[in-house]
């Protein structure tokens, strides 16, 4: 006979319930846990979720990697989270990035396998410096135009003077494409600068930016 899906549903909610420390009718003594360590306590209390529902001993241990301060600790536990291990590393930076005072590196590395997080991560601990920041990207992955995209943009919202619009220009190696238009949209929206004569690629991506705003001036609005 088939469970009823509403049956289904309060035994999930019951697992949650479970999962956020309160007690059980079966496992390890909270002394017995408190033994273990942080990382032991959490394998060996989600591990009575074995065998149970899809999921429950991996979705118990995000729940309680979370409530560890430790990145370290966290990244331990998340080990055991197999297909939900990413989300495991996301919902802790989540959790605590606006807690701990993590360098960036520390804080990309504690997303683990997540790209997405990493992204998150490099955002929250932007270098003012958009070249150092830019360089940094590298670290988000699949994400890595996004991260561009967004250091460009902060850059271009902060109004740089001339002199760092010259020292953009001259030292920038890499991604001419985003750092032309947004060289474009100051040049145009803002009145600063003007557009380089090289490199090539800067230059070029400037010039249509250029041109592409005087044909659509809204396009000035989204910077």
């Amino acid at each position: 006979m088939r469970t009823p899906p509403h049956h289904a549903t309060l035994a999930a909610a019951a697992l949650l319930v479970a999962c956020a420390g309160e007690p059980r009718a079966a496992g390890p003594s909270a002394a017995e846990l408190a033994s273990l360590g942080a990382v032991g306590s959490a394998r060996t209390g989600c591990a009575a979720y074995r065998d149970t529902l899809p999921l429950a001993e991996e979705r118990c241990l995000v729940v309680a990697a979370r409530k560890l301060r430790d990145p370290d600790d966290m990244a331990q536990v998340c080990e055991g989270a197999g297909s939900l291990r990413a989300e495991c590393h996301a919902q802790w930076v989540t959790e605590w990035s606006k807690v701990l005072d993590l360098p960036w590196d520390r804080l990309v590395a504690a997303c683990g396998p997540s790209e997405d997080c990493a992204l998150v991560a490099l955002d929250h601990r932007a270098d003012p410096d958009v070249l150092v920041q830019i360089s940094r990207c590298d670290a988000a992955g699949r994400f890595r135009g996004y991260c561009v995209g967004h250091a460009t943009r902060r850059w271009v919202l902060s109004r740089p003077d001339d002199a760092e619009i010259v020292r953009v220009v001259t030292t920038s190696t890499t991604d001419p494409g985003v750092l032309g238009a947004a060289l474009g949209s100051l040049v145009e929206c803002h009145g600063r600068g003007a557009c380089p004569t090289s490199p090539r690629g800067l230059a070029d991506a400037c010039a249509r930016e250029v041109t592409a705003i005087r044909a659509q001036r809204s396009r000035c609005t989204e910077r």
